[in-house]
């Protein structure tokens, strides 16, 4: 396993523990595989992302560069390279993210082209269901607060927390697993108020790495405020948005956020550096080939576009990341705004100024939105 360059190693598990570490195996939850010391071969986790943590064990290799190609036993590779370092310090952590329940055969190869010795390796991982007790985490905007339902926690103010409607809140209903909900998320919320404080609260990273127990479950919905989603519906209700050029200005707006979003996410792995993290999109909530109250079929169109746009920008930032990605675009269909049975709330305007409700899941919505996601729990987790 070790190779010995220059009078040091690069390693993803000491020797004196390779013995011991091929029967041992981790026990149930979300603890990521192979990223601690010693190794345990097999590894048992609910966690789909497998890290490997490469480290200097002996010596210094601050002078040698080196190549791992790896397949995973899914049909994918990665061929990925980096520099050594100081003895003890971690030179590179490589992801995979695996999208079904299996037991997978991880080889590697470990080559350097500088001329220092490499190493090969041998790793078999087991992604199982996850497992009770589950604590969940629900981070982001209103789209997982629970907008729209007109049910709230009056101590959650303007944030319009729905504690028992809003879809996280749902999730332990269709997975048991699920003992504990922390719903964190706030109505208006931006990727600022990830990180800073926001409408008197908390910045909700700060409070998710205060949370006690920690949790091994983090879902977050985020990007619809930072292009003002709200804004251009609000602009297309009470003039001819496809004339005003606020759709082409907030196409501009969604091409720029997948750094902010890797960001977002890359913060919530810090701070919740044990949970598997679910990245949920948006639904579409207009029906593409009709008029709808104040809104053309053009308009609706292109509404809808914008909103595939950002969940295509969420897509990649989450893939980008090693993230796990929850597509919900479709909860709605046959249920969209101006639907005889419609799922979102109705978007009017008869004070003068928008609502926080409008264009949100209704309670039926919130319950399409926790079937989605529950149902990519159990096929993927």
């Amino acid at each position: 396993m070790n190779g010995q360059p220059k009078g040091g190693s690069v390693t993803i598990q000491p020797a004196a523990a390779q013995a011991a570490a091929r029967t041992a195996a981790a026990g149930p939850g979300s603890t990521p595989c192979f990223q601690g010391h010693p190794v345990p071969n097999p590894c048992s986790s609910s966690d789909p992302q497998v890290r490997l943590r490469f480290y200097t064990s002996s010596g210094d290799t601050s002078s040698c560069s080196f190549t791992a190609n790896i397949t995973w036993g899914d049909g994918a590779k990665t061929a990925q390279s980096f520099r050594g370092g100081p003895l003890n310090a971690t030179v590179v952590l490589i992801r995979h993210l695996y999208a079904r329940r299996g037991t997978y055969s991880i080889n590697g190869q470990v080559s350097s082209p500088s001329g220092c010795n490499g190493f090969s390796f041998s790793l078999k991982f087991v992604l199982q269901r996850l497992r009770a007790p589950a604590t969940l985490a629900a981070l982001g905007d209103s789209y997982s607060a629970g907008e729209g339902t007109e049910a709230y926690d009056p101590k959650s103010r303007t944030c319009h927390r729905s504690p028992n409607w809003a879809w996280p809140r749902l999730l332990p209903k269709h997975n048991p697993a699920i003992t504990t909900v922390n719903l964190l998320a706030c109505s208006g919320a931006k990727s600022t108020s990830l990180d800073k404080n926001d409408k008197f609260e908390r910045a909700q990273l700060v409070t998710l790495k205060n949370l006690k127990p920690q949790p091994n479950l983090v879902t977050i919905t985020i990007g619809g405020n930072d292009i003002g989603f709200s804004g251009v519906l609000k602009d297309c209700f009470l003039h001819d948005c496809l004339r005003t050029g606020v759709l082409e200005e907030t196409e501009k707006k969604i091409a720029h956020q997948r750094g902010t979003l890797m960001q977002d996410y890359q913060r919530i792995q810090w701070a919740a550096p044990n949970a598997t993290v679910l990245v949920v999109g948006y639904p579409q909530i207009f029906n593409d080939h009709r008029n709808c109250g104040r809104y053309t079929w053009a308009e609706a169109h292109r509404l809808n576009r914008l909103g595939a746009m950002l969940n295509d920008q969420i897509k990649a930032a989450a893939g980008n990341v090693r993230l796990n990605y929850v597509d919900v675009t479709d909860v709605f269909r046959g249920h969209e705004e101006c639907a005889k049975d419609s799922w979102v709330y109705p978007i009017t305007w008869t004070t003068g100024a928008f609502q926080q409700e409008p264009a949100h899941p209704t309670k039926r919505g919130q319950q399409a939105i926790a079937a989605a996601v529950a149902r990519y729990m159990s096929e993927h987790l």
